[in-house]
């Protein structure tokens, strides 16, 4: 076993070596130590240990009790129960399908809240549920053109992905539930294929194809990217993409992203230079390109010095940064967005970190967004009076993080600085607040805190815009190696004021005056898992969402909609 063990970790660097760019330096040293890895091979021809093909089935079993108030006040359930079941087959030696129906992710945790209240794009969350998360990599593009997240609550799919010579390839297709069509009544259906063939050593040349289809509508997209090694330390990134949307209601969308990325990775200094180009009309309909319309070049210098051994400073370094955002139809009209920054590091003696960052911005707003906004006077409506940007902004942060204790780690961070507010087109200051604690008082306990802090304030009338708190607690402890119990609380506390123009006046939104709003919502969700052997399981978990009038009192929470559900699956390999 410790043999075969050797030798799987032997071709395992080997791969990794043959892939790094490095592989002449590493090479020598790597063929010297052949005999302890188990005559795993060379860099060129590897000597691969062969395993018998694997079929796996595990059906699941799951049910659910799903709570909430009904007309009369009354607290009602409302139960399901559904049979489902996952198959992994591995095809060839490096090939694997695997393939999903009714899948079932109540064990996957919710998402870690995010600050929301002055965003003007779309967040990414990152994928958790096992069956996207399976190979996921396979899929990456230099733009994140495949997003599983797109696909919300799949009823059915199947994937493959692996590695045939010199080339990768990975292929998803899904069924989406009917709630998220445009009808409601129909399943939408994504598909994703990626194909990437290896260019020698390191480099690598790829194609992509997305689509997401249903009656009526359907998003397609097509791309290619090429990456190239030179000189030893550098690379060329190329990519290009289109996309081709129709939804039956007005004409067509047709847009194309294009992106270009200069690299350097030296010890002592690096850069990293990107222009991207992406349509209006582009659409990723399977992918997480949350801005369009614009072109984004963005370049970073990066400096370090690395001390000796037992020095304080362990190593030092600097990102120095200059970003430029144009209107994709207005290029020869300036930026429209832009920012200058530097962004200092420094790891200490017995590991501590610190960092921090000075950066100046400017933003441009755009008109359009703001085409329902009235001013409320004694005189009448007046007309949304929106400026054109906001120029030198300031902003900055500082960040320290502990080293890695037996015991626990932890970092804080605070930014301070001026920036738009963007719902009301006028300009604003923040303050955020984080820390994390991750605590491991015992071998079988782990409590991770986590907490954010954000508020936002108006400059030109000095009163509070809004204020975001976020904590978060988690606590897993492993019973026993098959038992294990997860314990998840997080509170958003959400305020926002009414929405004021630059002179402190009242807004009306599409005809009705805005008064601001105001969140104070508790959820509490617990896990409770048996898992004699992977694949065969048994979960039970119960979660609940609450509200209050005044946050952090946790006196008069009040459940919004809470739900038990139970899992049972049972692994059969052949």
């Amino acid at each position: 076993y410790q043999e075969a063990a050797v030798q799987d970790w032997g071709i395992h660097v080997l791969r990794r070596v043959q892939h790094s760019g490095f592989q002449d330096s590493w090479a020598p040293a790597v063929r010297a130590n052949s005999n302890f890895l188990g005559q795993a091979g060379t860099l060129t021809g590897l000597t691969e240990m062969r395993r018998g093909l694997v079929l796996e089935m595990t059906p699941t079993m799951t049910a659910r009790l799903d709570g909430a108030r009904a007309s009369n006040g009354d607290w009602e359930y409302d139960g399901a129960a559904d049979v489902g079941g996952d198959v992994r087959w591995g095809i060839k030696q490096n090939l694997t399908l695997n393939g999903t129906i009714n899948p079932d992710f109540s064990q996957v945790e919710a998402d870690v809240g995010q600050v929301t209240l002055n965003e003007r794009f779309a967040l990414f969350y990152p994928e958790k549920r096992p069956f996207f998360l399976d190979g996921i990599e396979l899929f990456d593009t230099p733009s994140q053109l495949v997003y599983t997240r797109r696909i919300v609550a799949p009823v059915a799919g199947a994937k493959m992905s692996g590695k045939l010579g010199a080339t990768t390839v990975a292929m998803l297709t899904a069924v989406d539930d009917q709630r998220y069509s445009a009808s409601g009544n129909d399943s939408p259906v994504f598909g994703a294929l990626r194909v990437r063939r290896d260019l020698g050593p390191s480099s690598t040349l790829g194609v992509i194809a997305t689509t997401r289809e249903e009656p009526g509508a359907a998003s397609r997209l097509a791309g290619a990217d090429l990456r190239v090694y030179h000189s030893r330390l550098y690379y060329v990134e190329l990519q290009a993409a289109h996309s081709w949307t129709g939804s039956g209601i007005g004409p067509d969308r047709r847009g194309s992203l294009l992106a270009a990325t200069w690299d350097r990775t030296g010890r002592a200094w690096g850069f990293h230079y990107t222009a991207k180009a992406v349509g209006p009309d582009f659409r990723a309909a399977t992918g997480f390109v949350n801005r369009t319309g614009v072109i984004d070049a963005t370049a970073y210098n990066r400096l370090t010095y690395t001390g000796d051994p037992g020095d304080l400073f362990q190593t030092v370094g600097a990102f120095i940064g200059l970003n430029r955002i144009w209107d994709y139809d207005g290029l020869g009209d300036g930026a429209i967005e832009g920012s200058e920054s530097i962004s200092p590091s420094a790891t200490l003696r017995g590991g501590w970190q610190v960092s921090g960052s000075l950066a100046r911005n400017f933003y441009g707003y755009r008109p359009g967004d703001y085409a329902g906004y009235q001013v409320e006077t004694s005189g009448g409506l007046l007309p949304f009076e929106v400026a054109v940007s906001e120029d030198d902004q300031l902003s900055g942060s500082f960040r320290i993080t502990t080293p890695t204790f037996r015991k626990f780690t932890a970092s804080a961070s605070i930014s301070r600085g001026q920036v738009p507010i963007f719902s009301e087109a006028a300009p604003g200051r923040s303050q955020r607040l984080e820390g994390v604690l991750d605590l491991r008082p015992t071998q079988g306990l782990r409590v991770a805190l986590q907490a954010t802090r954000l508020t936002l304030d108006r400059r030109l009338e000095p009163t509070r815009y809004s204020a975001e708190t976020i904590p978060r607690l988690k606590t897993e402890y492993q019973v026993t190696p098959a038992i294990f119990i997860r314990i998840v609380g997080q509170y958003t506390a959400r305020t926002r004021s009414a929405l004021r123009d630059r002179l402190g006046r009242p807004v009306q939104v599409d005809g009705r005056l805005d008064t601001g709003a105001t969140t104070n919502e508790f959820r509490m969700d617990w896990l409770f898992s048996y898992r004699p052997t992977p694949g065969t399981l048994f979960y039970l978990g119960y979660g609940s969402t609450m509200d209050e009038p005044v946050e952090f009192r946790f006196r008069d929470l009040s459940r919004r909609v809470d739900g038990f559900f139970a899992k049972a699956s049972y692994l059969f390999r052949m």
